[in-house]
């Protein structure tokens, strides 16, 4: 597999990245001291989570960012992301990395975004964060044709011409999120993998050298696959400027900055242990076709645990007391009482039958609840 650019924007100077093109201004000195786990950009809850956004979503987001958009809308005409259009590829289904495309389809970029993302399994916050930090799609008002050739850097190595047969918005969008499901279903075929010992070079530069890694999750092995550098301590300095250290790379950078800016947390803060625990919960109770339903959301830190809310209630988890779902009328009763931040605490059992009800343990008490006299607290 050859290798992925660093990113449109590592490849800038300073004052190209300073231009209305990319919507970016002198930034704020508190950019320099933003967080960046190397081995953990973004959790696989985040990544993967190809429901994040659905096609209205993705067009308001483009709509927001993209004011001042100039140019035609015609089909395929250079315009600004909100506005284009192109025709689809027919994609055949391959088990394990994408369930296909329907080709000859004229549609928006927005929905293209959506459509790969729900075929592929891929976030399309991701796609759009990838859209951006290769080639600045996503905030230029008026950007020019070749940005849409070549728009996630796919078939792009660092030292060769792109290869054509990825040429186009749709075949690139495509590309990227199979490439990106492939590093997942065969991860032992690529370089960096999840767990110690990854060697990443800071730049294609020579003699520029390295940082051993310990990748947490398959999301970011992924990153590293796509984008095989870590910034070093210059780039990270810069915010989201160059650096006059020739070691410096931006791509990865990039990505953690603008997801983090755009789409709050990456899920990188919530603890492996916990992510585990609450997919275990939830597929004892059946996953998807049980009781909880789908998830809404991903896992989110907060506080002292994490939680991650379904469309039937909500798994909640400590490191001492572990994973437990709250829902139905204790799950109200227990909110009303300022759920996990209030003199309840956090669920430390999961409900358990009593008679002609039920009850659930929490860190400040028990709750009961029954059909005749709902739900209560003694």
């Amino acid at each position: 597999m050859r290798k992925h650019p660093l990113s449109f924007w590592s490849c800038v100077t300073a004052a190209l990245v300073a231009t209305s093109a990319l919507s970016i201004s002198s930034p704020p000195a508190s950019w320099a001291a933003r967080p960046f786990n190397p081995g953990n950009i973004i959790s696989d809850a985040e990544f993967y989570d190809s429901g994040a956004l659905s096609d209205s979503g993705i067009q308001s987001f483009l709509a927001s960012k993209e004011k001042e958009c100039a140019g035609g809308a015609g089909v395929d005409q250079a315009t600004c992301l909100k506005n284009y259009r192109t025709r689809t590829v027919e994609k055949a289904s391959q088990a394990g990395l994408c369930s296909g495309y329907l080709g000859g389809q004229t549609q928006t970029a927005a929905q293209i975004i959506g459509g790969v993302a729900r075929s592929c399994g891929i976030s399309p916050k991701v796609l759009l964060v990838l859209l951006e930090k290769e080639q600045g799609l996503v905030t230029a008002n008026y950007p020019a044709e070749w940005r849409f050739r070549s728009a996630t850097g796919m078939g792009c190595p660092d030292t060769a011409a792109c290869d054509s047969q990825y040429y186009g918005f749709f075949n690139q969008v495509y590309g990227a999120a199979r490439q990106y499901k492939l590093y997942r279903l065969h991860p032992s075929w690529y370089a960096h993998q999840v767990g110690p010992g990854n060697k990443i070079a800071y730049s294609p530069s020579s003699g520029c050298g390295y940082q051993v890694v310990t990748i947490e999750n398959q999301a970011t092995a992924g990153l590293y696959n796509y984008t095989p550098y870590v910034p070093n301590a210059a780039s990270l300095a810069a915010g989201y400027g160059s650096s006059t250290d020739r070691c410096a790379s931006y791509g990865n950078r990039n990505f953690s900055f603008l997801y983090t800016d755009w789409f709050g947390s990456t899920g990188s803060d919530v603890p492996s242990a916990a992510s585990a625990a609450i997919t275990a919960k939830w597929q004892s109770l059946g996953g998807a076709r049980g009781s909880l339903g789908s998830a809404t959301e991903s896992p989110r830190s907060e506080g002292a645990g994490v939680r991650q809310s379904f469309q039937g209630g909500t798994i909640y988890w400590t490191q001492a007391a572990g994973a437990h779902p709250v829902w139905g009328g204790i799950y109200w009763n227990w909110q009303a009482r300022g759920g996990q931040t209030g003199s309840m605490g956090y669920p430390t059992t999961d409900e358990i039958k009593s008679g002609n009800g039920v009850y659930q343990k929490f860190q400040g008490g028990t709750i009961y609840w029954t059909q005749a006299t709902g739900a209560y607290v003694r």
